[in-house]
């Protein structure tokens, strides 16, 4: 029998952090992460406060600060949040939405089983973080 495409996993495979998911990675994902819409304005994650969960921008824009200091503009695909989940430490920077975003947002439970199943997103994460690294070295 024809399985009707999931729209959630449509939107995900779309986007590069979860290209070279398989269906069943995306599945895991969409099922294992919650969608919210948040407006303009609104804090994602605050430097120095503990992290609970990460969030995937599915549409929309927002800001990334150091301090004072704008280090990206982020929109659809990117990830935040995720650090303080890995590591157990405060946030390193304050995420506020430039636009109404729509959102996953995984808890530290959901985003470790996450990882655990989708492997090609868990390399994705790895790439982000590396490269990450390597803009604040060149700015250094």
């Amino acid at each position: 029998m024809f399985k009707k495409p999931d729209p959630r996993s449509e939107l995900l495979e779309s986007l590069p952090l979860f290209s070279g998911c398989s269906p069943r990675e995306l599945e895991a994902i969409g099922r294992l992460a919650d969608e919210t819409t948040v407006p303009a304005g609104t804090i994602l994650t605050r430097e120095g406060q503990p992290g609970h969960e990460c969030f995937v921008l599915l549409e929309g824009r927002a800001d990334v600060r150091v301090g004072r200091k704008l280090v990206a503009r982020i929109g659809p695909g990117e990830i935040v949040g995720e650090m303080a989940l890995l590591e157990s430490e405060p946030r390193t920077a304050t995420v506020v939405t430039k636009t109404p975003v729509r959102t996953l947002v995984m808890t530290r439970p959901s985003f470790t089983a996450v990882l655990e199943q989708a492997p090609s997103f868990a390399r994705r994460v790895m790439r982000t973080l590396a490269r990450r690294l390597r803009t604040v070295q060149s700015a250094a």
